[in-house]
C-alpha cells in the first residue's frame, strides 16, 4: 500500500514538472516564432560575442532562429500532451545541458545584455536567465528520469497516425 502512494506521488510530481516545462517551452518557442527577426538579432549578438561573425553567413542566424523556435514549441507541445515521452525529455535535457553553461558564461562576462529566451515578451538579465535554468534543470531531470527507456525509436499506433 505504501508503494502505491509513493508511486502516485512520483507520478504527480513528474506530471507537474512536465506541464511546467511544457508551458515554458511553448511560450519560448511561440515568442520566437512571432518575432523571428528579433531572435535572429539576438543569435547574431551571440555569434559576435563568441567572435564567430566571420565564420557564419548572415542567413545562418535567421535559419537558427526559425529552427530554435520550432524546436522549442514542438518540444513544449510534446511534453504537454505526453507525445514522444522518450525522445522529448532527452531533447530537453540536451538543450538545457547546452544552454545552462552558455547562460553562466554570459552572466559572468556579460557580452549580451539579455538572453532573448522569451523575446521581447519577458526580458531577463543574464543572471536571472542562469537562475531560471537552474530552477528548470531539476524539473528536466525528474521528467527525464521518469520517462527514460532503452528503446528510443519505438512508435505507438496512435503516434504513427
Amino acid at each position: 500500500m505504501e508503494k502505491d502512494k509513493q508511486y502516485k506521488v512520483i507520478g504527480i510530481c513528474t506530471t507537474v514538472c512536465r506541464f511546467i516545462l511544457a508551458v515554458v517551452f511553448i511560450f519560448s518557442g511561440f515568442v520566437k516564432a512571432i518575432d523571428p527577426l528579433g531572435t535572429q538579432y539576438k543569435i547574431q549578438d551571440y555569434i559576435t560575442a563568441f567572435g564567430w561573425a566571420d565564420v557564419f553567413p548572415d542567413y545562418f542566424a535567421f535559419c537558427a532562429s526559425m529552427l530554435l523556435g520550432l524546436l522549442e514549441f514542438c518540444l513544449g507541445v510534446y511534453l504537454f500532451f505526453g507525445i514522444r515521452r522518450i525522445i522529448a525529455p532527452r531533447a530537453v535535457v540536451l538543450i538545457m545541458a547546452l544552454m545552462t553553461p552558455l547562460t553562466f558564461w554570459i552572466a559572468l562576462l556579460n557580452p549580451v545584455s539579455d538572453c532573448g529566451c522569451f523575446g521581447d515578451a519577458l526580458k531577463l538579465s543574464p543572471w536571472e536567465t542562469f537562475f531560471k535554468n537552474l530552477v528548470i534543470l531539476p524539473m528536466v531531470a525528474i521528467v527525464w528520469y521518469r520517462y527514460r527507456r532503452h528503446r528510443i525509436l519505438e512508435f505507438s499506433k496512435i503516434e504513427i497516425l
